[in-house]
C-alpha cells in the first residue's frame, strides 16, 4: 500500500550514545571488580 502523503526524514542527532557507552564501561569495570573480589575471598 502506498501512502497518500510523503514521509519526511527523521531528524538526525548525536543523541545520548556518548552516555550509554560510559555507562556500559562501567558497568563492565563493576563486574571485572566483582569478579576481582570474589577471587580475593577464596
Amino acid at each position: 500500500m502506498i501512502p497518500s502523503a510523503p514521509v519526511g526524514l527523521p531528524e538526525l542527532t548525536d543523541g545520548p550514545h556518548m552516555a550509554y557507552a560510559l555507562q556500559w564501561l562501567f558497568f563492565g569495570g563493576l563486574v571485572l571488580y566483582g569478579r576481582f573480589l570474589l577471587r580475593r575471598g577464596r
